[in-house]
């Protein structure tokens, strides 16, 4: 439910993909979790979700690739890709060296202030809950696995919507389009959404596969009406998942 709530906060209101993130981690904290593992827990799975998005990403390029062959468009598709993975590196080994610790400390350092031994000591409990979380390898596998369910799953709505509109694309076909839209809706990820930007990524991808622009466009608002359904609904619960009672710390009946 917490997850749902987010992904609804993230969807239709302006905050740039990580409000959702935030309000998902203060729901699980008052849930009786705790803060540090609360904030530690959103932040690998926010990372497992960008790494997972990378594989299937990587796997429409390829299926692109041997559809229509090289070209200096998918070249920079390509390049794309890979500096977007090497950022995604960054960020992973920034995390694995306390990176929240040492900003904490850098900015008591700047500031001089005693404000900020408090919020260092929380960075340390977060860094050490984060390391935690990545050393459980068998729960990263299983929210990996998850994560990539979560993508894929958006490209047999796609192939289903296509087939309603009796306009059938393969599932290659789907996941290439499905990857197009997941690119566009990164580089638009300040725009609740990605309102728009997700219409015309679809309909100019799908002209890869002759697909009418008109059709394209048919399947872009099908989806979106399903979007604004899910996160409405979504929005809706907040309140309700935010008043629930919290769970009994252990040890408690």
């Amino acid at each position: 439910a917490m997850r749902w709530v987010g992904a609804s906060i993230n969807e239709l209101l302006p905050v740039a993909q990580v409000g959702g993130e935030i309000v998902r981690a203060r729901l699980l904290a008052r849930s009786g979790t705790g803060g540090a593992r609360a904030g530690a827990s959103v932040v690998v799975d926010l990372t497992l979700g960008l790494i997972t998005e990378l594989a299937v990403a990587s796997l429409g390029l390829a299926l692109l690739l041997a559809h229509q062959g090289s070209g200096a468009e998918l070249a920079d598709l390509a390049l794309g890709l890979v500096v977007f993975g090497l950022l995604l590196a960054g960020f992973v080994i920034a995390q694995r060296r306390g990176a929240f610790l040492h900003l904490a400390h850098l900015l008591e350092r700047a500031t001089g202030g005693r404000m900020w031994s408090e919020i260092a000591g929380g960075a340390a409990a977060l860094d050490r809950e984060i390391l935690s979380c990545y050393g459980r390898s068998r729960g990263l596998a299983e929210g990996a696995s998850f994560r990539t369910v979560g993508w894929l799953f958006g490209a047999v709505e796609l192939w289903v919507i296509f087939l309603v509109l009796d306009r059938p694309i393969s599932v290659a076909e789907a996941v290439i389009l499905e990857s197009a839209i997941q690119i566009v809706r990164n580089v638009g990820f300040a725009i609740p959404g990605a309102l728009g930007l997700q219409e015309g990524g679809l309909m100019a991808a799908g002209l890869w596969f002759g697909i009418a622009p008109e059709i394209g466009l048919a399947a872009a608002l099908i989806r979106r009406a399903r979007g604004l359904l899910y996160g409405c609904a979504g929005l809706l619960a907040w309140p309700l998942v935010r008043s629930a009672r919290p769970a009994p710390a252990a040890g408690e009946p």
